[in-house]
């Protein structure tokens, strides 16, 4: 395999994409090993959960109306190591919404970027998906981090969703962009 990448690498081509700053983006290992969460609904459920899907095991999120954290659940990640202020990053994710009455409820996948004390300088890029959407689609963000960043976190993050509602989230990935 590895005469094979080095001729593949002397041809010009790459042999394998660049790496995944994202752990378990494609959520295959335990229970969100990786993540972090503390939403509990109040059914005493999780509001994101690792299931099987087509033979694959994807991330569902879901809401609960009778919280007054519903606005704000999430899923997050301190990325390490940290990203490079003078490069351009993707991040990536397949999401599929099954949302009923859509009005007022949103989805993204966010990079909270932090200065070295922690203080959240913003949160960029803000991948939205329209849950209008039907299929599965692949969203894809490209952005530079903020020159004041220091710490990483990305966020997954729900707000309004209802509990008959879920969105499907696999693959998620974060990753250089060569050649730019």
């Amino acid at each position: 395999m590895k005469k094979l990448a080095l001729i593949l690498s002397l041809a010009g081509f790459s042999a394998f994409a660049a790496e995944n700053l994202i752990k378990n983006g494609d959520f295959e290992k335990p229970e969100l090993e990786s993540w972090s969460h503390g939403q509990t609904l109040s059914d005493g459920s999780k509001a994101f959960t690792v299931i099987e899907k087509d033979g694959s095991k994807v991330l569902r999120c879901t809401g609960d109306e009778k919280s007054p954290k519903n606005n704000f659940i999430t899923l997050t990640q301190y990325i390490n190591p940290p990203l490079k202020a003078d490069t351009a990053y993707t991040i990536e994710a397949k999401i599929t919404p099954k949302v009923n009455y859509r009005s007022g409820k949103t989805f993204r996948i966010c990079i909270r970027q932090a200065n070295a004390k922690n203080q959240t300088l913003k949160y960029f890029p803000q991948m939205v998906a329209r849950l209008t959407d039907k299929e599965t689609k692949t969203h894809r963000f490209r952005f530079t981090p903020e020159k004041d960043a220091a710490k990483f976190y990305i966020y997954v993050w729900c707000s309004n969703i209802a509990s008959s509602d879920e969105i499907l989230v696999d693959d998620i990935k974060l990753y250089p962009v060569e050649n730019e």
